[in-house]
């Protein structure tokens, strides 16, 4: 284990690739660049998987287990005995029975999961700031061991948590949660509207994303690219994200429509532009 460089540590719940993702990737940025800072970090990863990669510098990680719904079962009602914390354990009990309707008996496993994970992980550090990403199962779990800990809490919200339909059930607990937040970043305007309009009355900052251009140094392989896929003059439009309604690919499919209806040219769109 590496020694602390900086007086302040941040302990960061969120993922790492792998799987590839546009969270997982921004939290080993974030991650990599505050170590280079000089920060502590610990990571926290609730995302399972056998290949991790994980940025140099982190002072300490740790990833949950894949275990079928016994053995989460088992192995809850062993560490909740272990660390034998009534005040987590009081904090944990109110705030799932509280959404217990939308948690259900899986989400309530998996927070009571994150929750004592999470608190074990960090019960013996020195924490300044437990930022999560995401308000989802593990920022509430975060919450409860930040105010067990008097550790402030910092969430950074993505809009997906209002806006995808496999999660409109939990949106009252991500309100919930970002409301509960010490403080709430947001990575875009739109972002912090779609929590606006689902209750979410806390302060919240928008810091948009950062991006390293030396790893989009494409011109180096664009005659190649061309070659490859045929290209010669023509415009050409790239779409990158999943194929899902959220991302926006049928905004794209019908603006191009449009404009191939209408003629518009490569001069026309810079002048519109």
């Amino acid at each position: 284990m590496k020694e602390r460089k900086s007086s302040i540590a941040v302990c960061i719940v969120g993922s790492l690739p792998h799987p590839i993702g546009g969270v997982a990737t921004y939290c080993y940025n974030l991650s990599k660049q505050l170590c280079k800072l000089g920060l502590s970090v610990d990571f926290f990863d609730t995302n399972y998987n056998r290949k991790k990669k994980i940025p140099e510098g982190i002072a300490r990680y740790e990833m949950l287990s894949q275990k079928t719904i016994f053995d989460r079962l088992f192995w809850l009602i062993k560490i909740a005995f272990r660390i034998s914390s009534l005040e987590l354990t009081a904090r944990v009990i109110y705030e799932c029975l509280q959404y217990a309707i939308y948690l259900r008996i899986s989400g309530i496993i998996n927070v009571c999961i994150v929750t004592f994970s999470l608190y074990d992980f960090i019960k013996h550090r020195k924490v300044d700031l437990i930022h999560t990403q995401h308000a989802y199962l593990r920022s509430l779990g975060s919450l409860i061991v930040g105010k067990t800990l008097k550790i402030p809490v910092v969430v950074t919200i993505f809009s997906s948590e209002f806006t995808s339909s496999s999660l409109k059930k939990l949106r009252t607990v991500a309100s919930h949660i970002c409301n509960k937040a010490n403080y709430i970043i947001s990575i875009s305007e739109h972002a912090k509207n779609i929590a606006r309009k689902n209750k979410v009355y806390n302060s919240i900052t928008v810091n948009y994303l950062g991006v390293d251009s030396s790893y989009f140094d494409y011109k180096s392989n664009l005659e190649e690219l061309k070659i490859k896929y045929k290209i010669s003059n023509e415009t050409v439009i790239l779409y990158v994200g999943w194929l899902t309604e959220r991302k926006g690919p049928q905004i794209l499919l019908e603006s191009i429509t449009i404009i191939k209806s209408k003629k518009i040219g490569r001069a026309s769109c810079r002048e519109r532009v």
